[in-house]
């Protein structure tokens, strides 16, 4: 349908290098930056000495995307740490209004859309053959021989041997799908004689890359994968019309969803005002303040505010917040446009405004659920620490251990800063960040496995994913 967080996916590896958002000033020298403020919130202040602490244990050389992530988590905690300990409304009808109603507007789409494609037209016997032709899109046909993590080697001895006898049998002339029936222990496939949802070429896993090469018909030997043993059958053409049809349906509907979305916005004609992009990537930037002036974006009937974008940058993870902070007018442009884009589908869809009273009633008490998780957490922290400093020990708790981030639901981060605005040092920050770059690669010169593994010290959890 929409492709919300496609440009940010494109340039946040990139972005881990660029220079943080917002920088007034230059670094400091890292010495004035370890003794610092960083950052504040609810009445608290992170030192850049405690920032340098957690960024030594990133398993990757510390980067300014590492450090936004970091800080994030920090504020996010604080913030909920303070709001919880002076019994803040947060499960009142405003408040639960407030934190479920992106979500709920997202639902009301895909809900939407969801519809509209379970009507999509059936898709023709010449379409499906003009896939066939091109063969970029094939059948598979599978039996399975599971292994489990636990099993001893003679129980695999005796499932490798099952497997050989399976082979050993195709050899011979077997029929493939009477031996699935007989022997696959994959419920889910043999019910369907073992044969897979239609796959394209970029589809199949690289492990899988050979059996691409197999022809209509051809039988593989053993395959192993985490769930045991397979035996790949590429289907014949006859046999793979019904999976191909099933593949390319919403592929179709896909198609004429995105159709559809640019027929009703090319008709509003949207306009991005000239501080649109510059103001959408301050408010990315940590601590995402909301940008004071007029709205981001403008069409025919309607427009974003700021206070629109905002939210939806605050829906996103603290990583994807960072790639927009540094992205290039044409992602902005592009991320703007499919912005506006989703609030003039909902405006077509309904103008009740949101949440309706069917989210409300649907949403509601899974905020507050978990709302009680985090008022449970939070009151087994020590009270003899004030928000900020309960939210570091979390956090080196959360380093030590593996312990979850206090993950906040859905638009809960956005409504505690906007009742108390969290203030970063960009400088101090950069100052933070070129200073522990020597001694991280010092500390780290024998761990060469976990940079590989891409990860930053803390990925701090958001509400539920937005729709794409």
């Amino acid at each position: 349908m929409l492709t919300l967080h496609s440009v940010l996916r494109v340039t946040l590896a990139g972005l881990a290098t660029a220079t943080l958002a917002g920088c007034s000033g230059g670094a400091l020298s890292p010495s004035k930056a370890a003794t610092a403020t960083v950052a504040e919130a609810a009445g608290s202040s992170l030192t850049g000495a405690v920032l340098e602490g957690w960024l030594l244990k990133s398993p990757v050389r510390p980067n300014k995307l590492e450090a936004s992530v970091v800080l994030s988590a920090w504020i996010n905690d604080a913030l909920i740490i303070d709001a919880i300990r002076k019994n803040a409304k947060l499960d009142d009808s405003v408040t639960t209004d407030s934190v479920i109603r992106p979500d709920a507007a997202r639902g009301v789409i895909v809900a939407y859309m969801v519809n509209r494609d379970a009507h999509y037209k059936d898709v023709s016997d010449r379409q499906v053959d003009s896939l066939l032709d091109i063969d970029r899109v094939r059948v598979f046909q599978q039996m399975l021989f599971r292994v489990l993590p636990n099993d001893d080697s003679v129980k695999v001895a005796g499932i490798v041997a099952r497997a050989r006898n399976a082979v050993a049998r195709l050899r011979t002339g077997s029929d493939f799908t009477a031996l699935v029936r007989e022997m696959s222990e994959d419920t889910a496939s043999r019910k369907n004689d073992g044969f897979l949802p239609a796959v394209s070429r970029d589809q199949l896993p690289d492990r899988l890359a050979p059996i691409w090469r197999m022809r209509a018909g051809e039988t593989s030997g053993l395959v192993r994968s985490e769930a045991g043993l397979h035996i790949i059958r590429r289907a014949t053409r006859d046999e793979s019309r019904a999976g191909v049809r099933a593949w390319l349906r919403p592929v179709l509907a896909h198609h004429a969803d995105s159709v559809f979305i640019d027929s009703l916005s090319n008709i509003e004609k949207i306009t991005i005002p000239a501080d649109g992009r510059v103001r959408t990537r301050l408010m990315a930037a940590e601590p995402n303040p909301l940008s004071a002036g007029g709205p981001i974006v403008t069409w025919n009937h309607g427009q974003l505010s700021a206070a629109e974008v905002r939210e939806g940058v605050m829906m996103m993870t603290p990583a994807e917040r960072f790639a927009v902070s540094g992205a290039s007018d044409s992602l902005i442009s592009s991320y703007l446009v499919d912005q506006a884009k989703r609030k003039i589908l909902a405006t077509f869809i309904t103008h009740d405004p949101m949440p309706t009273a069917e989210a409300r009633r649907a949403m509601s008490p899974t905020y507050h659920v978990a709302l009680d998780s985090l008022r449970a957490i939070v009151g087994r922290l020590p009270a003899t620490a004030n928000a900020g400093e309960a939210a570091a020990n979390y956090i080196d708790s959360m380093l030590a251990t593996g312990r979850r981030h206090l993950a906040l639901p859905g638009a809960l981060a956005e409504v505690l800063r906007n009742r108390t605005p969290p203030t970063v040092n960009d400088p101090a920050v950069e100052g933070v960040v070129q200073g522990v770059s020597l001694k991280w690669q010092e500390l780290h010169k024998n761990d060469s496995s976990a940079a590989a593994t891409g990860r930053g010290a803390v990925r701090p959890a958001t509400g539920p994913a937005p729709a794409h």
